[in-house]
């Protein structure tokens, strides 16, 4: 994966990257599973703000989910966009990544399959990001100009309250408000 990322190798070598397996309770229905990524999600991208807050400006974190490549596919769309909306603002980028599945990078190359469904969530380089985000040309303008104030990211959603999980069914309701008014995904 660092292959395809060139933030991913230098945060391994400076010792800013968190791995974090993430496994669904035994059971859980997919909207569960998908609160439970969004959840796990959140507590790495707040992880990344606070350590870029103390110095760290390569912090990363990647959440291998441990998920069928189909309930993968199902379930992190919704958790990925809204944690892009909500987080862009503040300097942090998120990524999905698939199993078993072969996309193309912005040059041409082939982007590795993750051995798991993953979303990695890493400090910004906002002079450099916004050319990530072509889908989403408001999001490219975000994260150029972002900075993090420490402000809580999901008040416009009516904010987390103590647990991630249970605010997930409004906060995935202001992500598709958000989708609806920047019409891209």
């Amino acid at each position: 994966m660092a292959g395809n990322c060139p933030y991913l190798a230098p945060s391994i070598r400076a010792g800013q990257t968190r791995w974090v397996r993430y496994q669904p309770t035994c059971g859980a229905d997919m909207d569960a599973v998908e609160a439970g990524v969004f959840g796990a999600a959140v507590d790495a991208a707040e992880h990344v703000r606070a350590r870029r807050g103390s110095g760290a400006r390569l912090a990363c974190v990647v959440v291998a989910f441990e998920l069928s490549p189909h309930a993968g596919i199902r379930v992190l769309p919704w958790p990925h966009w809204a944690l892009k909306a909500a987080y862009a603002p503040v300097g942090v980028m998120v990524g999905k990544f698939w199993q078993r599945r072969s996309d193309i990078d912005r040059r041409g190359r082939p982007v590795a399959a993750a051995p798991l469904p993953l979303l990695a969530l890493r400090a910004a380089v906002p002079a450099m990001d916004g050319r990530l985000l072509p889908r989403t040309p408001h999001l490219a303008h975000v994260i150029t100009d972002s900075e993090d104030d420490r402000r809580d990211v999901f008040a416009p959603a009516g904010g987390l309250g103590e647990e991630a999980c249970a605010a997930w069914p409004r906060v995935r309701s202001w992500a598709a408000h958000r989708l609806e008014t920047r019409g891209t995904l």
